[in-house]
Protein backbone atom coordinates (compact mmCIF):
# COMPACT_ATOMS: atom_id res chain seq x y z
CA UNK A 1 0.00 0.00 0.00
CA UNK A 2 1.05 3.48 -0.31
CA UNK A 3 1.73 6.16 2.54
CA UNK A 4 -1.56 7.52 2.41
CA UNK A 5 -2.89 4.14 2.41
CA UNK A 6 -1.26 3.71 5.32
CA UNK A 7 -2.09 6.59 7.44
CA UNK A 8 -5.59 6.02 6.80
CA UNK A 9 -5.58 2.47 7.20
CA UNK A 10 -4.01 3.06 10.75
CA UNK A 11 -6.20 5.99 12.14
CA UNK A 12 -9.92 4.99 12.54
CA UNK A 13 -11.16 8.92 12.08
CA UNK A 14 -10.18 9.73 8.44
CA UNK A 15 -9.56 13.28 9.38
CA UNK A 16 -6.91 12.66 11.72
CA UNK A 17 -5.43 10.40 9.51
CA UNK A 18 -5.07 13.08 7.22
CA UNK A 19 -3.44 15.47 9.40
CA UNK A 20 -0.91 12.78 10.20
CA UNK A 21 -0.26 12.15 6.71
CA UNK A 22 0.33 15.55 5.96
CA UNK A 23 2.86 16.17 9.56
CA UNK A 24 4.92 13.32 8.46
CA UNK A 25 5.45 14.72 4.74
CA UNK A 26 5.72 18.16 5.04
CA UNK A 27 9.58 18.10 5.64
CA UNK A 28 10.20 15.79 2.51
CA UNK A 29 8.01 17.48 -0.02
CA UNK A 30 9.62 20.92 1.19
CA UNK A 31 13.16 19.43 0.97
CA UNK A 32 12.25 18.72 -2.82
CA UNK A 33 10.85 22.10 -3.31
CA UNK A 34 13.68 23.47 -1.77
CA UNK A 35 16.21 21.40 -3.74
CA UNK A 36 14.39 22.16 -6.98
CA UNK A 37 14.46 25.86 -6.33
CA UNK A 38 18.12 25.37 -5.40
CA UNK A 39 19.32 22.73 -8.52
CA UNK A 40 15.76 22.68 -10.59
CA UNK A 41 15.03 19.17 -12.91
CA UNK A 42 16.40 20.91 -15.76
CA UNK A 43 19.93 21.71 -14.37
CA UNK A 44 22.05 19.18 -16.32
CA UNK A 45 20.97 20.98 -19.44
CA UNK A 46 21.95 24.56 -18.12
CA UNK A 47 24.95 23.27 -16.98
CA UNK A 48 25.70 21.91 -20.45
CA UNK A 49 24.22 25.01 -22.51
CA UNK A 50 27.01 27.18 -20.21
CA UNK A 51 29.65 24.70 -20.94
CA UNK A 52 28.91 24.97 -24.28
CA UNK A 53 28.56 28.02 -24.75
CA UNK A 54 25.24 27.30 -26.07
CA UNK A 55 27.40 25.38 -29.45
CA UNK A 56 26.68 22.43 -31.24
CA UNK A 57 28.64 19.59 -29.83
CA UNK A 58 29.62 15.88 -30.73
CA UNK A 59 30.01 14.06 -27.38
CA UNK A 60 28.32 15.40 -23.74
CA UNK A 61 31.53 13.91 -22.32
CA UNK A 62 33.41 16.54 -23.59
CA UNK A 63 31.94 19.03 -21.13
CA UNK A 64 30.93 16.64 -18.30
CA UNK A 65 31.87 13.26 -16.82
CA UNK A 66 29.50 10.30 -16.73
CA UNK A 67 30.18 10.65 -12.81
CA UNK A 68 29.27 14.29 -12.82
CA UNK A 69 25.79 12.90 -14.47
CA UNK A 70 25.47 10.10 -12.18
CA UNK A 71 26.45 12.24 -8.62
CA UNK A 72 23.14 14.73 -9.97
CA UNK A 73 21.04 12.16 -11.00
CA UNK A 74 21.91 10.33 -6.94
CA UNK A 75 20.80 13.58 -5.53
CA UNK A 76 17.53 13.84 -6.99
CA UNK A 77 16.87 10.42 -5.98
CA UNK A 78 17.60 10.46 -2.39
CA UNK A 79 15.60 13.52 -1.87
CA UNK A 80 13.01 12.16 -4.22
CA UNK A 81 12.74 9.03 -2.18
CA UNK A 82 13.65 6.83 -4.97
CA UNK A 83 16.90 5.81 -4.58
CA UNK A 84 16.33 1.76 -4.58
CA UNK A 85 17.21 1.37 -0.91
CA UNK A 86 14.19 4.02 0.32
CA UNK A 87 11.17 2.25 -1.62
CA UNK A 88 9.21 -0.22 0.02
Amino acid sequence: MGVLADFLAEWTNPLEALEAYETARLEPTSEVVRTNRATPPDFIMDKVQTLTGDKPFENLDDFITQDELREISKQYQRVAGFRVEDVK
